[in-house]
């Protein structure tokens, strides 16, 4: 059985894999459109002779002068040049490859390219270029990639504010290439993480079914209290304005309450160390400096460490009797839900600072906590 510990080293693995993966292989990663490995089975087409074939593809993005071709599933396969087609398409990735001619170390060769912008903007993976449409056909600098994006984009204003933002890689370039074809124009969004700094109004609510007596009457308990962490936002490239936000944050909380009776008083103090994980999808929208967003999702609390002490006084007469009690049981994990919306002014071109209003919910055997909260993130 997996132990909360495992599914948090899990999680911080794959996050790691996601700020390092290239583009060759870490498009699913990315949460780009859906992506297979370079060299496995791919539903697609071919186009040879003018004539449109479907079947099933096996493409090496670093051997870019052929593609092998099936008609059907793991079928006997056919090796087509770059001479020999026209174009193929991955029907999963929605993209396109056409045959050009392009100079590698002096010499002109035949190559499919990815076509990013129809007829305009090309990408060749196995060289990391981007190219433009001439004969033979013109390699582009990053610098000349966003000049020449920006003029393509010139009847796009509403790209204009953060068009600053946009990488000259070839997701975000496809995703801008995409909505400018079809006359949208998006939020721009780009791979980015950070830090943040939250404070909290933590309600501690015992569960019905808590069997101390003294806790039973406890209606809640509050926690003014502060977290930090690190986050980072990975947009899904296939949606326009949605990301997927990954939170992880470190915190203490301290709850200190008091029952009284008529003739009984009873303390109670639970401290709780905790680290918590959040995984969100995140909707972003732009106003020029500013954005707007919210977001919500899961959340997995781990108790690192935690102290729950009980005092009961009772008066009898003129004698007051005290004696320790049972505390909280405690849980090491719990689950919640956390939803939110804020504000990001971008200082900077790539720079911005954020204020957001969240409500979360974690829920256990033996008691659930709620937290109200303000939080402050700025990107790196």
């Amino acid at each position: 059985m997996f132990s909360f510990k495992r599914i948090a080293t899990a999680a911080l693995l794959w996050l790691i894999v996601c700020l390092s993966a290239p583009d060759s292989y870490g498009q699913a990663f990315k949460f780009g459109l859906p992506s297979f490995n370079k060299v496995d089975e791919a539903k697609g087409f071919i186009v040879k002779d003018n004539i449109y074939t479907q079947g099933f593809l096996y493409f090496n993005k670093n051997q870019p002068a052929q593609v092998a071709f099936s008609t059907g599933r793991h079928g006997t396969l056919t090796t087509y040049t770059a001479d020999e087609l026209t174009e193929f398409g991955i029907d999963a990735d929605r993209i396109k490859y056409l045959a050009n001619t392009v100079v590698l170390e002096g010499e002109s060769r035949r190559v499919f390219v990815e076509e990013i912008l129809r007829g305009s903007l090309f990408y060749l993976h196995s060289e990391k270029t981007f190219y433009r449409n001439s004969d033979p056909m013109e390699p582009l600098s990053k610098e000349t990639v966003a000049a020449h994006i920006t003029s393509l984009s010139a009847p796009a204003t509403r790209w204009n504010s953060d068009f600053h933002l946009l990488r000259p890689k070839p997701q975000p370039v496809r995703y801008f290439a995409r909505n400018l074809d079809t006359g949208k124009s998006p939020t721009t969004m780009f791979t980015h993480i950070g830090l943040f700094v939250s404070f909290n109004t933590s309600t501690l609510t015992p569960a019905k079914f808590t069997t101390y007596k003294a806790i039973q009457k406890l209606d809640q308990a509050t926690s003014a209290n502060m977290s930090a962490g690190v986050y980072a936002d990975f947009p899904f490239w296939a949606f326009n304005n949605w990301s997927f936000l990954t939170q992880a944050a470190y915190g203490k909380m301290r709850f200190a309450e008091t029952v009284e009776s008529q003739n009984t008083r009873y303390d109670m103090r639970l401290n709780l160390d905790y680290a918590r994980l959040a995984l969100m999808p995140k909707y972003t929208l732009s106003f020029s400096k500013l954005r707007l967003f919210a977001n919500a999702g899961p959340t997995f609390t781990y108790h690192l460490k935690h102290d729950s002490q009980g005092r009961q006084a009772v008066l009898e007469g003129q004698k007051v009797y005290v004696s320790e009690q049972p505390g909280f049981s405690v849980k090491q994990a719990m689950l919640g839900l956390e939803g939110g919306a804020g504000i990001s002014y971008f200082f900077l071109p790539k720079h911005y600072l954020s204020l957001q209003f969240s409500q979360s919910k974690s829920y256990s055997r033996y008691f659930n906590v709620s937290n109200q909260s303000v939080r402050v993130s700025v990107n790196l």
